[in-house]
């Protein structure tokens, strides 16, 4: 039998290795032994030894798993049937932990499952493959607040550093704003804060544009809590105009961060001080629209959600608290004064509310939960604030309750017994709340911050029970009053609740945080209704009023701005029609009062048309309405004292 010999036909001849000595003088060999270059220096000639073999790349293993972890967790996440994806959104969706991530450099908040654990793995792919995540290159700059540029002088003429103040400003306007600003939003920790101030007074240089961004907003918001005379004998300058070039600063500062696509807690801080100082008759409208960015950015920023859930350190947490406590009561503020419901808090917020702690008990570097004092701190009157919030918050049914309840103020719908009950409950608790509040972490024996607390929670339990009271329970000299004698009560009983508090807080130096909530529409439906109503109490207690308003709002009598020029022209007409009935009851012209003469002269020189005062304001009139309608109310729904989707009335 045969035997089988392997085929050598594709055999290959091994190749013989070079020498030693050709490999170290980097010749060709002829790999010969000896090798000719051997042979001619007379060396010996040995083979060099053969190369390791190559080792096989091994796979990217860790990669790989990551990849498969990846396409796992898309299996896990969309389920094959279609139809077995829940449609109904569930408390406990709404309630998903949510998680920080961290998205090119920056920290950003997602409560999706499936995107913060896919973020977690594509981290991870990054890292492994050493590969950086995207830098962005400036966008256009983002402006804020261009409505009211034309106003500010050299807006884009100017720079940072000539917008600075010069360091004995900084100290002072630093002090106003601890003293004044600081103890009614606690939204920053002063000690952390005073090296950049000192820092500052060297120029702005050194400090980031978001710390640059944050001192204008506490120099503008510390200028409006200045008086006229304070201001002048800091600044040789008005109160407005400082705060101009302030706001200036703010908004130039600002422009460079892109605020609306990057945006961290120092800069959101500064965000929030801003709209502090445009909570005012000019920008209601403005500031809720401007507050709404701010929520939206808040939620970005995950404020919504408690620190402590997310990991957090003690410090972050109740620094973020205070941030979402402060936003959400101001959106809440603006959508009132814009005529619209108070906001509720968002959907899937846990954010509980700040600790009662003073600055000093609290520190950046603290590893242990703080623990809240039982005892009066500064933080009483945001606790009050908060606690009204917390309310609001908790009761989503309160704006169809509010507005029954001002449609039945105006007689416009019957009363209903169980919307007022559960009003009067809320009013009810909500007592109860701030005057445990008051009781435990209040006293007013302290200083002016405590004093201030009372006049606040008694300002908003009176609010409360005057906001359930129905028209037929109350009565004017013994006689009930009718819903249109109630409404103008209403508003007369507001501008007079502003007033007191104005004469109380005058020296404290919180008086700007009152008139910053000064409800102007309120205060023009009672001059409107001044100008058909000509005798009774509640007249005389209207005109006793305005007075004491143009005192305290000595920026009504600028007439260079749309709004303060219609008032002061509804003013004057209401005026006309006193003197006139004055006249014809003493026999004698009465004597002007020295608001009217202002106005008048301010009339002469504003920039906009003179007005008939005699025509053109029928609308604010009840006289010639019919019995039961009240006829059309545009004005009030302006006012935000109705609604009329919910009163059901059309306008016609």
């Amino acid at each position: 039998m045969a035997t089988l010999e392997p085929d050598k036909s594709h055999d290959h001849p091994q190749r013989l290795p070079v020498c030693s000595l050709c490999q170290r003088r980097k010749v060709k060999c002829d790999r010969n032994y000896p090798c000719s270059n051997c042979v001619k220096f007379a060396a010996p000639c040995t083979p060099c030894p053969p190369p390791a073999p190559r080792r096989r790349r091994k796979p990217r293993m860790e990669l790989q798993a990551r990849l498969e972890r990846c396409e796992e967790l898309l299996r896990d996440f969309a389920p094959a049937d279609p139809s077995a994806i829940p449609l109904s959104d569930s408390e406990e969706q709404s309630q998903s932990m949510g998680k920080l991530i961290i998205d090119e450099g920056l920290v950003r908040f997602t409560d999706s499952g499936l995107y913060a654990v896919l973020e977690d793995e594509l981290q991870s792919i990054r890292s492994i493959l050493q590969i950086s995540p995207p830098s962005h290159a400036p966008n256009s700059i983002t402006q804020l607040g261009s409505h009211d540029n034309s106003n500010i002088p050299h807006l884009h003429m100017t720079n940072l550093e000539e917008m600075q103040p010069s360091p004995s400003q900084v100290f002072y306007l630093w002090q106003t704003y601890l003293d004044r600003v600081h103890p009614l939003t606690k939204i920053l920790h002063a000690p952390s804060l005073q090296p950049y101030i000192l820092e500052s007074t060297n120029g702005l240089a050194t400090l980031s544009r978001s710390m640059t961004t944050l001192l204008f907003s506490i120099y503008n918001v510390a200028v409006l809590s200045l008086t006229d005379d304070e201001c002048f004998k800091t600044f040789g300058m008005s109160c407005k105009t400082v705060s101009q070039r302030f706001s200036a600063g703010f908004k130039m500062s600002l422009a460079g961060l892109d605020f609306l696509k990057q945006c961290d807690l120092t800069t959101f801080q500064s965000l929030i001080l801003y709209l502090l100082s445009i909570q005012n008759p000019e920008n209601f409208h403005y500031a809720w629209v401007f507050s709404g960015v701010c929520i939206r950015i808040a939620q970005k920023l995950g404020l919504h959600r408690d620190g402590e859930r997310l990991g957090l350190s003690p410090f972050e947490t109740e620094m973020r608290r205070r941030a979402w406590w402060q936003i959400f009561m101001l959106d809440m503020n603006s959508a009132v004064m814009s005529g619209l419901s108070p906001s509720t808090q968002p959907r899937g917020t846990d954010c509980k509310q700040p600790s009662n702690l003073n600055d000093a008990d609290i520190h950046p570097d603290a590893t242990e939960p703080f623990r809240s004092r039982e005892t009066p701190s500064e933080m009483i009157i945001c606790f009050l604030l908060y606690t009204m919030g917390e309310y609001l918050a908790r009761s989503p049914g309160l704006p169809t309750v509010v507005h029954h309840s001002e449609a039945n103020s105006i007689g416009s719908v019957s009363l209903d017994r169980s919307l007022l009950k559960r009003m009067e409950e809320l009013a009810r608790d909500v007592d109860v709340s701030l005057t445990h509040i008051m009781v435990t972490y209040s006293d007013p024996s302290t200083g002016r911050l405590h004093a201030f607390a009372t006049q606040i929670k008694r300002f908003i339990t009176a609010k409360m029970k005057r906001l359930v009271q129905s028209p037929e329970q109350q009565v004017e000299c013994g006689i009930p009053i009718t819903p249109q004698d109630h409404l103008f009560k209403l508003a007369i009983n507001t501008v007079e609740d502003c007033v007191e508090q104005y004469t109380m807080l005058k020296t404290t130096g919180f008086i700007w945080f009152i008139k910053a909530h000064f409800q102007l529409n309120i205060f023009m439906f009672l001059i409107g209704q001044l100008c058909h109503r000509t005798s009774g109490d509640l007249v005389e207690r209207a005109w006793n009023l305005i007075p004491d308003v143009y005192l305290f709002h000595t920026d009504f009598l600028d007439l260079s701005s749309k709004w303060s020029y219609e008032l002061g022209a509804l003013v004057l007409k209401a005026w006309r029609t006193r003197s006139s009935v004055l006249y014809s009851r003493l026999g004698s012209t009465p004597e002007t009062p020295g608001y009217i003469e202002l106005l008048e002269m301010g009339m002469s020189t504003s920039p906009f048309p003179l007005l008939d005062l005699a025509d053109g304001l029928d609308i604010l009139t009840m006289t010639e309405r019919p019995e039961d309608g009240m006829g059309d109310w545009e004005a009030l729904l302006d006012l935000g004292l109705c609604n009329d989707t919910v009163l059901g009335w059309n306008g016609n």
